[in-house]
């Protein structure tokens, strides 16, 4: 058999016992990433908080919420994970969800109203000089 039969024989022995051409991830694989941790980020309970950032600690993932406070962090796997929301002016909220394999857990952070005041930043500026541009000698 020449080099480029063998090459072509190989080649559909792989694609046979992949599945397909294209296909990477095993029934198994494909089903343990279905999980979603999807959540809400609220001021007293009802008035939605959007542009709060939402972060999977463990993961290194982060997202912001939307103009309605909602958030999403689908394709996880089983396991325990810490979800932290950061509002500016408040402190920071932090909860640990389990999620098992096909699961979407909903969670909801509640910051207060009274807020964490921030420093004062004090900026100064200087009114721009003029140019003073050099005239030639000698005219």
């Amino acid at each position: 058999m020449s080099f480029r039969g063998r090459w072509l024989l190989v080649t559909a022995c792989l694609v046979a016992v992949s599945g397909g051409v294209g296909r990477r991830a095993t029934r198994v694989e494909a089903q343990s990433r279905k999980s979603t941790i999807t959540g809400r980020v609220t001021v007293q309970g009802s008035t939605p908080v959007a542009g709060a950032r939402i972060s999977v600690v463990n993961l290194h993932k982060s997202t912001t919420t939307d103009s309605v406070g909602r958030f999403a962090f689908p394709g996880l796997g089983r396991g325990q994970y810490l979800v932290e929301a950061r509002v500016i002016g408040y402190a920071p909220l932090s909860a640990v969800v389990l999620i098992d394999e096909n699961e979407q857990k909903d969670i909801e952070f509640r910051t207060d109203s009274a807020g964490r005041l921030l420093p004062t930043i004090f900026v100064e500026g200087e009114e721009q000089p003029d140019l003073i541009l050099s005239s030639t000698l000698g005219s």
